[in-house]
């Protein structure tokens, strides 16, 4: 991996900003000075997420109640940029396809998170699912939570046929950041990335940044603080003398060898299952509550994007009947009656 001072540092500069710019344009610093070929686009610039959904995203899509749940959760969103063969420099770079779709670009979101610390990998991982279904091509998203950022993104492998799997990387101070921080960070910079294709390259990406469970799967990991191993321990104590001085290292070594709780420990609130997959609607079960605008195809013209006119006149229908409701006069004398304001309260919802 090709790591130098003088990146590093641009990337610390570019990593100080998202404690005060706004998330766009921080965003769109440290891709540059991470040698991105950038080219702005003001397709969604720090919009809401349902402008983002109706007017913004590729793909129409219908949501599942816990993808609309995710949806809750962000505060601004932004299409940053995409790189494509068209891009500077990534002209060799070959497009590949992966279950009858060609990957021949690569997507770059940034999310602004709501919501408490406790649950924000919790809400980046649900929403990275979501906001990949949007695209054809993969999709790179930054997320931002207060002053720390963090990268993600959901990969399928080739070779396994395995289920897509998101990657989420640490979360990274914007105010305290260290060397160690910068130089994991640095080595998201393209020409540390594969130019074989795009899907390779997209790999590369989430697995220069992915947290250690994701590269050192827990129930393979063979130390505890640093100091001895599973063979080591084992070899020396015994787990039924309790006299034993190492008996109760063994039993730890023993629980992290089983698979428990190692990562969970060390990350806290913000450990995510990595086999944690947020339903969807198949496209062959979608549906909607005909009252409810999100779901209405209606709303949206044959290219999915957002038909003003029909929401116009979706909007103005139920204007006339609010007003309706507003305008229907009710005889004053019922609220001198209590028996008959409730038989009248009654008549009416009926």
């Amino acid at each position: 991996m090709d790591i130098n001072y003088g990146k590093v540092v641009d990337v610390e500069s570019a990593l100080s900003a998202f404690s005060y710019q706004e998330l766009y344009s921080a965003s769109i610093n440290l891709f540059r000075a991470m040698n991105y070929p950038v080219e702005e686009s003001d397709v969604a610039v720090n919009v809401a997420v349902n402008n983002f959904i109706y007017n913004c995203v590729e793909k129409k899509q219908y949501y599942s109640s816990g993808e609309l749940d995710s949806l809750k959760n962000v505060d601004r969103i932004s299409y940053l940029f995409k790189i494509s063969q068209d891009s500077a420099g990534l002209d060799t770079v070959n497009p590949i396809i992966i279950d009858n779709q060609e990957i021949n670009s690569i997507i770059f979101l940034a999310v602004e998170l709501k919501g408490t610390s406790t649950l924000r990998s919790y809400n980046a991982n649900d929403l990275t699912q979501v906001l990949s279904r949007c695209y054809s091509s993969p999709v790179i998203l930054l997320f931002r939570h207060e002053r720390e950022i963090m990268l993600a993104g959901q990969a399928c492998f080739i070779e396994t046929k395995k289920q897509s799997k998101v990657f989420l990387s640490d979360w990274y101070s914007s105010q305290e950041s260290n060397i160690a921080v910068l130089y994991r960070l640095s080595g998201l910079c393209l020409e540390n990335c594969s130019n074989k294709n795009f899907h390779e390259m997209f790999l590369d990406m989430l697995w220069s940044v992915a947290r250690i469970y994701y590269t050192y799967p827990e129930k393979s990991e063979k130390l505890t603080n640093g100091m001895f191993s599973y063979d080591y321990v084992y070899s020396r104590y015994s787990l039924d003398d309790e006299d034993q001085i190492g008996n109760q290292l063994a039993r730890q070594i023993q629980d992290l060898e089983e698979g428990q709780f190692y990562y969970n420990k060390i990350y806290g609130d913000d450990y995510v299952d990595d086999e944690m997959i947020l339903e969807s609607i198949k496209e062959e079960e979608w549906l909607y509550d005909e009252g409810d605008i999100l779901f209405d195809p209606d709303i949206f013209d044959e290219s999915g994007i957002l038909n003003h006119e029909a929401l116009d006149e979706t909007n103005d229908e139920q204007d006339d009947v609010v007003s309706a409701d507003e305008t229907e006069e009710i005889d004053d004398e019922l609220f001198d009656d209590p028996i008959k304001l409730l038989e009248y309260i009654e008549n009416k919802d009926d």
